[in-house]
């Protein structure tokens, strides 16, 4: 996914310089301000054209009953959800035949 950063995040550590989590995007308002002015080899400002197509979304699933209602072919089980109910659900995609995108299947080895 594309990230968009405010003018001169680079410069100062207030601002995100070191620190991703500070980055975030707030709109150009000066008045010769190169983004605001969509000038060419700047960076881009976010626009409707940059929305993800529907068919492009992944569906973050929280329960069995969203689970065996929705028609998607990828999907996003919640993290909230206990290992016991995710095992049930990883079950139940696959007779579905959904792939899930964030299931990590741990080998356990027996001793």
């Amino acid at each position: 996914m594309r990230t968009f950063k405010r003018e001169s995040w680079n410069k100062y550590k207030r601002l995100g310089k070191g620190a991703k989590k500070k980055i975030t995007w707030r709109k150009a308002r000066g008045r010769h301000n190169k983004i605001r002015e969509n000038i060419k080899g700047h960076q881009n400002k976010p626009s409707i054209g940059m929305k993800k197509t529907p068919s492009k979304k992944i569906i973050l699933i929280n329960n069995m009953k969203e689970l065996l209602g929705t028609n998607e072919k990828v999907i996003i089980l919640s993290a909230k959800i206990g290992a016991k109910k995710k095992a049930l659900m990883v079950e139940e995609a696959k007779k579905k035949g959904i792939k899930i995108k964030n299931n990590k299947e741990r080998n356990k080895t027996s001793k």
